[in-house]
């Protein structure tokens, strides 16, 4: 149906791209968190892409996400060792959250 006719396209145009596009394709695809790495994999597993394009694609496109994850966990081990109150803490966030939510309202109202 519709899903492998998706698929016949992005495999014919990930096949016919250069090295560069199959590059900027799996970092792009990479990134996505909408995606699911299984997915990506599967699909990318059926193409004929370049071997060096999937793993440098791959290296560049995690290295955010894993530099984030590392980011946050860093993060919240200072917390837990910090001794502070969760719960106010959370309050705190959840109030700045709501503050620039509405900033970002009233930016989107007066455009």
């Amino acid at each position: 149906g519709k899903a492998m006719e998706r698929l016949q396209r992005f495999q014919a145009r990930a096949e016919g791209a250069g090295f560069a596009q199959q590059l900027v394709s799996v970092t792009v695809l990479r990134l996505s968190p909408v995606v699911p790495f299984s997915v990506s994999n599967y699909v990318l597993g059926l193409t004929e892409i370049d071997p060096w394009a999937f793993y440098l694609g791959t290296w560049a496109g995690l290295t955010p996400w894993m530099l984030f994850y590392c980011g946050l966990g860093a993060g919240a081990r200072e917390l837990m060792l910090s001794g502070e109150d969760l719960g106010l803490l959370m309050a705190q966030l959840a109030g700045e959250v709501g503050e620039h939510s509405r900033d970002f309202g009233a930016l989107a109202v007066a455009s």
